[in-house]
């Protein structure tokens, strides 16, 4: 019964993960209107660097993500500015190729 509660629970919080990562890919296209293929390397992108913070400055998860939040904003706002907003009146074609390429950067 104790693997089946925690199997549960482990099913609500990986659930809850997908939540949020759609949520923010349907916010993305929703406002925007560009599909945005790098949205799950920016995630990792933060996610690696807060183990790096967590594991070489022993500063706790929560905590990093004060800054990180920060640094992730701005690196979407220079994104936004140089990539994204240049091909908002492009083909829809070339702005997926554009996220693309940014995602194959990450």
């Amino acid at each position: 019964m104790d693997i089946f509660i925690q199997l549960l629970i482990n099913g609500l919080l990986l659930g809850g993960a997908y939540t949020i990562i759609s949520l923010g890919l349907t916010l993305i296209f929703g406002v925007v209107r560009v599909i945005n293929f790098a949205h799950g390397d920016f995630l990792m992108v933060g996610m690696y660097m807060i183990y790096l913070l967590a594991a070489n400055f022993g500063i706790h998860p929560y905590v990093g993500l004060i800054p990180i939040a920060v640094v992730l904003f701005a690196l979407g706002a220079l994104t936004q500015k140089v990539i994204i907003q240049p091909l908002l009146d492009a083909d829809e074609h070339i702005q997926i190729f554009a996220t693309v390429g940014l995602s194959t950067i990450c």
